[in-house]
């Protein structure tokens, strides 16, 4: 019962002394700067939360906005440049199988069902013959080079390197085009060959059948002499 009524003349006495603070008849209270603390503010916003510590003003609150969230964008490169180091450095590879390893590559920062190679027979796997090991993955922990924003905690697709991925795709792209424009450069030359089959074709039928003309008209011709010959002997 004691303690209640304590802290009633407490907070009372509190409560008094901000009125006279808003009334000018006391003098301001100051933070930790020695900085004034306007006494009109409210107590949502001078009151310092449990978890910041003690202490009054509104500190706190510029303490918060200067605190350093990593977003998506700078998660992502601080996973390529690590990426990068580590192609730089080359990474040795283990020599047999390690136990807690991926059951199907053989890499220690990941599982069989997180693996992202094709998956192998059992006999070609890392764990039953122990050859082929993958190099461990690139892990980088982003807790130490500041607190995560919300969407790069969240990112599903962090470190993926999307310049990459655009030239992979462009390669495979000038592949197929290029394929592509070869079938279609066969097909115009096979089209031009068959036409001009055709063509001369077209021309032996026609010197064929001029040619056949000519006999039919020399022979024809040589039948009328001939017949010619026959009635000059007979008249005679």
């Amino acid at each position: 019962m004691a303690s209640s009524s304590s802290s009633m003349a407490e907070r009372r006495q509190n409560r008094k002394i901000a009125e006279a603070r808003q009334a000018g008849t006391l003098a301001p209270e100051t933070d930790e700067d020695g900085r004034m603390v306007n006494p009109h503010n409210p107590e949502y916003i001078t009151k310092r939360p449990w978890y910041l510590g003690e202490g009054g003003g509104i500190k706190h609150h510029a303490k918060q906005k200067q605190t350093h969230l990593l977003s998506l964008v700078e998660a992502d490169e601080l996973v390529n440049a690590a990426r990068v180091e580590s192609k730089r450095k080359k990474r040795q590879r283990a020599a047999g199988y390690r136990k807690g390893a991926c059951q199907n590559c053989g890499s220690m920062t990941h599982k069989a069902k997180d693996c992202l190679e094709r998956p192998r027979s059992k006999k070609t796997s890392a764990r039953h013959s122990g050859l082929d090991i993958a190099a461990d993955d690139v892990t980088v922990d982003l807790e130490q080079h500041g607190k995560l924003a919300f969407d790069a905690k969240r990112d599903g697709y962090q470190g993926f390197d999307v310049d990459h991925h655009q030239k992979l795709l462009r390669e495979k792209f000038e592949k197929l085009e290029a394929e592509r424009r070869r079938v279609r450069r066969e097909e115009r030359e096979q089209k031009r060959r068959e036409k001009a089959e055709r063509k001369e074709a077209r021309q032996l039928a026609k010197e064929a059948r001029k040619k056949a003309k000519e006999e039919e008209k020399a022979k024809a011709k040589a039948e009328g002499g001939d017949g010619d010959g026959d009635d000059k002997e007979a008249k005679e």
